[in-house]
């Protein structure tokens, strides 16, 4: 780096993997469905699984079944 020590938020940030062994990126689950959610190039996983909740189980979203917020 330059020079200096990383912070707290940059070593968690680069602890994070999000690989397989193989090298290959993870894909993110529903926890609903259980489908797993494509994640488009350009998107982050969290963005991704917003737009699946969304899209496919806007209840969850907006807390209506008691099992959201």
């Amino acid at each position: 780096m330059n020079g200096r020590e990383p912070g707290a938020l940059e070593v968690s940030h680069l602890a994070k993997t999000s690989t397989t062994k193989k090298g290959k990126r993870k894909c993110p689950r529903c926890k609903t469905c259980g489908k797993t959610i494509r994640v488009s190039q350009g998107w982050s996983p969290g963005s991704a699984v917003r737009k699946h909740y969304w899209s496919k189980h806007p209840e969850r979203m907006l807390g209506t079944d008691g099992g959201g917020r």
